[in-house]
C-alpha cells in the first residue's frame, strides 16, 4: 500500500519548482519551450504555465506580468498563437484564457474579444485548432484540403476550449452543452481519450475529465471507465508513460491529475505512487522534458496512423520540451492538487 507525501514535502517540491519557472522566464516575461521548425513557443506555453502556477496558488506577480505581456501580444481576431510567427489558434486563445481566469484582469474587453475568437472555431460538437480565418494554409503555402487535419475539430482541444468558456460564464451555452454531450461519446472503449497532437492518452483524459466535472457531466459510470482505463496504464514504479514507453513527468502529471478528477478510494494508492514518483524524479526544481508534442501533417485526419520521428524537423515529428518548463509546470500543478486533496478529503 502507497502511503500519502506528506505536506511538508509537497509544500517544497511545489516551492522549488516555481522558482525554477519564475528564473526560466526570459527578458520579455514569457514562458518558452518546444522548438520547432516555426521556434519556441511562446503564447501558448505562457498560458499554459501561467494557468498551472495560478491554480497552484503560486508566482501571482510572476503571472501577473506574463499576463500583461500576453495581452500585449493578442492578435485583431482576439486570438493567441504559438508564437509570434505563427497564426492564431485555438488551443492557445484557450490556455490564456484559461490563465486569465486566475488573475483580475483590467481590459474585460480583451476577454470578450478572445471568447468569441474561441466561439469561431466550433466545429460540429466541438472546437477546430484552426479555422479558415485564421491564414493557416498561407502559413504553410498549402490548398485548403491539404490543411483538412488541422482545422478539423480536436477530442483534447474541445475539452480545453470548453473549460475556458465555462471559467468565464459560458456553462449554460447551447454549445457548451454539445460539446460535453460529445465528450462523454468520445470516451473510447479503454475509458480514455485521445489527442491529435500529443503522444498517449493521458492529457487528453485528464482535460477531457476536468471539463466533464466542471459541466457536471461526469457519471460515476464515465468515471468508472476512466479509471481503470487509467489504473491498467499505471506502471510498477508508479509512473506513467505513452503506449508502454518509460514513465516521464509529463504523462505521470496529467495521469495523477486525472486520477483526482473524482474522489475514489480505489484510486488512492495509485495517486499517492503516481505523486511518490513525480517527488522522486524532480531535479533541481524541475522536471526533464519528454518528446509529448506530435505534429501530423496538416491534413492528416488520423494521426494514430502516420509515422513520427523524435528530434525530425517539420511535420511528423515528436517534439521534446528541451527546457522542461511545460513537463515542470504541469507536474506542479498535479502536486498541489494531490495536496489539496489530501487536505480536503485526508
Amino acid at each position: 500500500m502507497a502511503t500519502p507525501a506528506t505536506t511538508a514535502t509537497l509544500n517544497a517540491a511545489i516551492a522549488a519548482a516555481a522558482s525554477y519557472l519564475e528564473d526560466a522566464r526570459g527578458p520579455d516575461l514569457l514562458w518558452r519551450d518546444f522548438d520547432t521548425l516555426a521556434g519556441e513557443s511562446a503564447d501558448w506555453v505562457s498560458g499554459f504555465v501561467a494557468y498551472c502556477a495560478g491554480s497552484s496558488g503560486v508566482l501571482r506577480g510572476a503571472c501577473a506580468e506574463t499576463l500583461s505581456a500576453l495581452l500585449r501580444r493578442q492578435r485583431p481576431s482576439g486570438g493567441w498563437a504559438y508564437n509570434e510567427q505563427v497564426p492564431p489558434d485555438c488551443d492557445s486563445t484557450a490556455w490564456v484564457l484559461l490563465a486569465m481566469s486566475t488573475a483580475t484582469i483590467v481590459k474585460p474587453s480583451m476577454v470578450l474579444r478572445a471568447l468569441s475568437y474561441v466561439q469561431r472555431h466550433a466545429q460540429g460538437p466541438g472546437y477546430a485548432t484552426y479555422a479558415v480565418e485564421d491564414g493557416m494554409e498561407r502559413y504553410v503555402e498549402a490548398a485548403p484540403e491539404q490543411t483538412a487535419g488541422w482545422r478539423a475539430m480536436h477530442t483534447r482541444v474541445s475539452a480545453v476550449a470548453v473549460q475556458a468558456l465555462m471559467l468565464h460564464g459560458l456553462v449554460g451555452h447551447a454549445h457548451v452543452r454539445q460539446v460535453l454531450a460529445e465528450l462523454v461519446r468520445a470516451q473510447d472503449p479503454e475509458g480514455l481519450w485521445s489527442s491529435y497532437w500529443w503522444q498517449g492518452n493521458a492529457y487528453a483524459t485528464a482535460q477531457a475529465l476536468r471539463a466533464l466535472a466542471a459541466g457536471r457531466r461526469l457519471t460515476p459510470s464515465i468515471w468508472r471507465a476512466a479509471a481503470a482505463g487509467l489504473l491498467a496504464r499505471q506502471q510498477a514504479g508508479g509512473g506513467f508513460g505513452d503506449a508502454g514507453a518509460p514513465p516521464h513527468a509529463f504523462s505521470t502529471a496529467m495521469a495523477l491529475s486525472a486520477l483526482l478528477a473524482w474522489p475514489d478510494r480505489r484510486c488512492d494508492d495509485a495517486a499517492h505512487a503516481a505523486a511518490r514518483w513525480l517527488l522522486d524524479a524532480q531535479r533541481g526544481g524541475h522536471w526533464g522534458g519528454a518528446p509529448i508534442l506530435r505534429i501530423p501533417t496538416p491534413g492528416s485526419t488520423s494521426p494514430d496512423l502516420g509515422q513520427y520521428q523524435v528530434g525530425r524537423p517539420g511535420t511528423g515529428s515528436l517534439v521534446r520540451d528541451q527546457h522542461g518548463v511545460f513537463s515542470t509546470a504541469a507536474a506542479m500543478a498535479a502536486l498541489a492538487l494531490y495536496r489539496d486533496c489530501l487536505r480536503r478529503y485526508g
